[in-house]
């Protein structure tokens, strides 16, 4: 005589169908007094009905794959399809490259070098530790604004903040196209 407790690896058995007699007659008992033991054998019941109508319907579904399978190996690309789809893909990404290239920014252009070059002195002077330290912060400065000024070109409805910047750096600083250490 087997003494059921609560939430015992019995439920399983019980829902399952798999409890020898002698022990069914007494969990009947016992789900007859016990309404959690109801209820869990309950779910498992449903979650093993709901299981059982679901590998039925995929086991019903396996020949539609099978057909499926055999459609799809007897209808694949030829080689000559797959070149042209090929090469559609590789013009396009080409074009988009070219495309997108123009949108960045202004296209580079050569700058003729001055009519005359100065030849420094062999023996020239060098900076002040301060002097450079200022050239690099005001360098630095102008820099992130110049970034600035580029990120807000780019988002809609900001380009008069754009310009505005690009105002500034040209009256505060005299910077005009040109990057940082190209002067």
């Amino acid at each position: 005589m087997t003494k059921f407790l609560c939430n015992g690896d019995w439920l399983l058995e019980y829902a399952d169908g798999e409890l020898a007699d002698s022990d069914s007659a007494q969990a009947e008992s016992h789900l007859a007094a016990c309404p959690a033991c109801s209820r869990e054998v309950a779910a498992l019941k449903s979650s093993r009905e709901i299981l059982s109508a679901y590998f039925a319907t995929a086991d019903s579904l396996s020949p539609v794959t099978d057909l499926s399978k055999r459609t799809a190996s007897q209808s694949g690309w030829n080689s000559a399809a797959l070149a042209l789809a090929s090469t559609a893909a590789a013009a396009l990404l080409v074009s988009m490259f070219f495309f997108l290239a123009g949108e960045r920014g202004e296209v580079v252009r050569a700058v003729t070098p001055p009519a005359e070059l100065s030849v420094a002195s062999p023996v020239a002077e060098e900076p002040e530790e301060e002097d450079v330290l200022a050239m690099i912060s005001r360098e630095t400065q102008i820099a992130r604004l110049r970034m600035a000024s580029e990120i807000l070109a780019k988002e809609p409805g900001m380009n008069e903040r754009h310009l505005a910047l690009e105002k500034y750096l040209a009256e505060a600083y005299g910077v005009t196209k040109q990057r940082p250490f190209e002067m």
